[in-house]
């Protein structure tokens, strides 16, 4: 009767070849002799292989490799190499012997002894070593080995040998495979190793996350050769400078003396190293995930402050680098994700901020702006949640964009103009043009003005933000009445016109004959204001104004055709592969500045005829191209689900709840655009930023006046409105709602 040792034995020298997983090259070489078992294999000696039918000079290696997998399979070492090298005679005298010895020399060490010993056998122990001395020792041994040990390894007598047999390895190295050769101080480095092993949730402290994570490098560059840990430092930023294409290749010639790469094998080789940063995470892939989306608004260069110094910030240096961010490059591929797939604050101020957009935060509210009101209105313009708002106010602050002084945010970009405008904000029911100059002269700006001028230059009698409220007293256009009723009251300046059967008048007969003949009722326009909105919109309905030497005068004589210059408008924003601002649109028109207010107008008919969509203010852009920004019945479905609760919705509401919901980053005026296409869609009524079930004209002014209570704070109000009155409103629409309403009834 056989032993269990002739018996294993029998069975591994039966075993077909085909089990494992062989080249084409290897298989198509074993089948044209022949050869289906490892016994039929290791019957030819190992000098007669290269006479047989298609041999090739790597199958000696791709052999040694597949019986070393054979042993592994078996969980024994037979010396099976023995008659294969050629040192006994024949096949039968090897069999006969029962030659029956480990190749590695395992030591009669019970495995049942080390805690887990089957999952943790095949890993480096490099990564079970704590102390950087040790770590420096074993490296000394693998490179001398040229090859890695792992924690099985220890077990053996060939590796000490092996250590022995080297001269240049030292005695002192020697004892550190010595004292880890036994089954407590394995059971000691992989209970040590368990400990520092984290089960990642929302909670867990980002310092131990870090820390594997550079553990997790280290592993990743060990699977790396000299050529891609130089790529993968420079692609990634990591502990160097991040490198082009064209730098990289350069660099590599200077390093490797050899025939320059070109552009297109460097990008080939980075792919490469991308596919083994994805294959080789120590993470559970699901758990770092979703641990990164949970942190992505407060930033991976924030949270990760190791991380922060090895990787570039190619956001924070202002690199030229079309990538973006390499520290969330590199996060991405290890979690096998695309690399906008996390909402990091370097992707969306590398990618989406444009400082010509905060701007509008300063030409739309007063001089001093509040800390928090600015934060407000970064996350409605930009889309921002409250952590990358932070950021972004970093950002600025690093960049001098904007000064702050005692929680009050002050622009430091603004052309002196636009600061004006700015500055106008500030005084709803006007301002002295010195007053202006003077507050424009003691702003953080560069901006100034001399004040020993007698009258106010262009910056003000050409501002289009402003108008002329009284002598020498100007007002933001934000305070000028009446502006949606322009129409209405143009129309009844032209019937003046036909009665009077005049193309000329002087403008205060026109304002004296709509006074006193009551032309335009329930409209108590004052004569600064009528003239505000001929100089503003009376050009798209032919009416010339002339202000020259004080006389103010209105003709019929210029009548500029404008529906040609609004076909020119539409044109150029279909032809923009990306949204355009107005001020470009301005110079693509090459007829002057003066027509700003005209192509605003134009745009805003363009999109209510729903030609075009506005996605930033000021911002227009193609109105397909607009709507494949989104999916279109998602947000229907989404508005639908609102109205169930609410009768009315307004923009802000919508937008907080969808961009949350949807995990989007739209603006206000995105959604804005949205609204006055889905009104008609659903049948509802849009008026003033509020989509309504009835046709009810409701502005936030009217809902501060109608439904807060001054006895009531901020959230009781908005918590009353929302539910009582079935309005959706948000909270910061009415954060400032005192200073801009007055006090509420």
């Amino acid at each position: 009767m056989q032993n269990s040792d002739d018996q294993i034995l029998n069975n591994l020298l039966s075993t077909n070849l085909d089990i494992l997983s062989l080249s084409d090259d290897l298989s198509n070489f074993f089948s044209v002799n022949q050869i289906k078992t490892l016994g039929e294999l290791i019957k030819i000696k190992k000098s007669d292989l290269g006479k047989l039918n298609s041999f090739k000079h790597k199958f000696i290696f791709e052999i040694d490799e597949l019986i070393t997998r054979f042993n592994e399979l078996y969980g024994k070492s037979y010396k099976l190499s023995l008659f294969f090298e050629n040192e006994v005679s024949s096949y039968q005298s090897w069999k006969n012997n029962n030659v029956y010895q480990s190749s590695k020399h395992i030591r009669s060490i019970n495995t049942s002894e080390i805690n887990n010993y089957e999952e943790h056998k095949e890993n480096n122990l490099i990564f079970y070593l704590l102390n950087s001395n040790e770590q420096k020792s074993l490296r000394r041994i693998e490179n001398k080995l040229e090859r890695k040990i792992k924690i099985k390894d220890l077990l053996t007598e060939e590796l000490l040998t092996d250590c022995r047999n080297q001269r240049s390895i030292g005695a002192k190295t020697i004892e550190l495979i010595h004292q880890y050769s036994n089954p407590d101080a394995i059971n000691e480095l992989i209970n040590s190793k368990e400990s520092r092993d984290i089960e990642i949730t929302n909670d867990t402290d980002p310092s131990l996350i870090e820390k594997k994570i550079i553990e997790n490098i280290d592993y990743i560059l060990e699977k790396l050769n000299e050529r891609e840990k130089f790529i993968f430092s420079t692609y990634y930023g990591y502990k160097t400078k991040v490198l082009t294409l064209e730098g990289t290749a350069d660099e590599l010639f200077k390093i490797e003396n050899k025939k320059r790469l070109t552009r297109e094998r460097v990008r080939q080789l980075i792919l490469i190293i991308k596919n083994k940063v994805r294959l080789n995470s120590l993470f559970n892939n699901t758990e770092l995930k979703n641990y990164l989306i949970n942190i992505q608004s407060i930033g991976f260069h924030q949270k990760f402050e190791l991380l922060d110094d090895f990787f570039t910030d190619t956001v924070k240096n202002r690199s030229k680098d079309i990538t973006g961010d390499r520290l969330t490059q590199f996060l991405a591929d290890l979690t096998n994700v695309d690399y906008d797939h996390y909402k990091t604050p370097e992707l969306l101020l590398k990618k989406d901020f444009d400082p010509q957009l905060l701007n509008e935060i300063f030409l739309e509210l007063p001089f001093g702006i509040d800390e928090e009101i600015f934060k407000l209105e970064l996350k409605s313009l930009f889309g921002f949640d409250n952590d990358v708002a932070k950021s972004a106010l970093k950002f600025m602050d690093d960049e001098k964009l904007i000064h702050h002084e005692k929680n009050k945010i002050f622009p430091l970009k603004l052309n002196a103009t636009e600061e004006i405008s700015h500055i106008v904000l500030k005084f709803p029911k006007g301002i002295y043009w010195k007053d202006i100059y003077e507050i424009l002269n003691n702003s953080p700006s560069k901006n100034s003005f001399s004040m020993k001028r007698l009258v106010a230059d262009y910056k003000i009698n050409s501002n289009q933000n402003l108008w002329l409220s009284a002598k020498g007293t100007h007002k933001h256009l934000k305070y000028l009445r009446f502006k949606q009723e322009n129409k209405i009251i143009l129309d009844t300046i032209i019937k003046i016109f036909e009665n009077k059967k005049l193309k000329t008048l002087k403008l205060i007969e026109v304002f004296n004959s709509i006074k006193t003949r009551q032309l335009l009722k329930g409209i108590d326009i004052d004569f600064y204001e009528l003239r505000a909105l001929v100089k503003i919109y009376g050009k798209e309905q032919g009416i010339y104004w002339n202000g020259k030497s004080s006389v103010d005068t209105i003709s019929l004589e210029k009548n500029f055709k404008y529906i040609t210059q609004k076909q020119n408008i539409l044109k150029i924003i279909n032809k923009s592969e990306e949204a355009i601002h107005e001020s470009k649109i301005v110079k693509m028109l090459n007829v002057g500045s003066d027509i700003s207010s005209i192509v605003s107008l134009h745009a805003e008919q363009l999109l209510n005829e729903g030609k075009v969509m506005r996605i930033g203010p000021k911002l227009w852009f193609n109105y397909q191209k607009s709507l494949d920004m989104c999916d279109i019945n998602l947000i229907s479905e989404k508005l639908d689900y609102l109205f169930t609760s609410f009768d009315v919705v307004s923009v802000t509401y919508f937008m907080d709840f969808v961009n949350k919901e949807l995990n989007l980053a739209f603006s206000f005026y995105y959604y804005d655009s949205l609204f006055k296409i889905l009104s008609k869609k659903f049948k509802l009524y849009y008026f003033n930023s509020y989509l309504c079930k009835d046709k009810i004209n409701l502005t936030s002014e009217k809902i501060y006046k109608d439904f807060f209570n001054e006895n009531n704070d901020l959230d009781e109000n908005i918590k009353n409105i929302n539910l009582k009155h079935r309005i959706a409103v948000s909270k910061r629409q009415f954060v400032n709602a005192r200073y801009y309403f007055g006090s509420a009834e």
